[in-house]
């Protein structure tokens, strides 16, 4: 069953979101290349929403391990994040 993360970000300034998400935006699909799906959503001037989607638990979970040391070199910029995971089924 297909496996989802959506990660609510806050960053410390908009000039913050805007280089994370345009990282993001050109880096996500070399980083996380089992993502089925990743969707970026800028929500505010310092706020984004990413979600991906992946095949499988696993697959999410290898996605988490190299996802942390990426948040790490960027974690002055961000002032919150709030992860939510689950398995997913498409509705539509």
């Amino acid at each position: 069953m297909s496996y989802c993360r959506t990660t609510l970000f806050e960053y410390q300034t908009e000039e913050d979101a805007n280089e994370l998400f345009a990282q993001y935006q050109a880096n996500a699909p070399i980083n996380f290349p089992d993502a089925e799906v990743l969707l970026c959503t800028r929500t505010g001037p310092k706020t984004a929403i990413m979600t991906s989607l992946y095949a499988s638990k696993e697959k999410a979970n290898q996605a988490m391990a190299a996802r942390k040391p990426l948040l790490e070199d960027v974690k002055a910029k961000i002032k919150s994040i709030d992860t939510h995971e689950g398995e997913a089924s498409q509705l539509r």
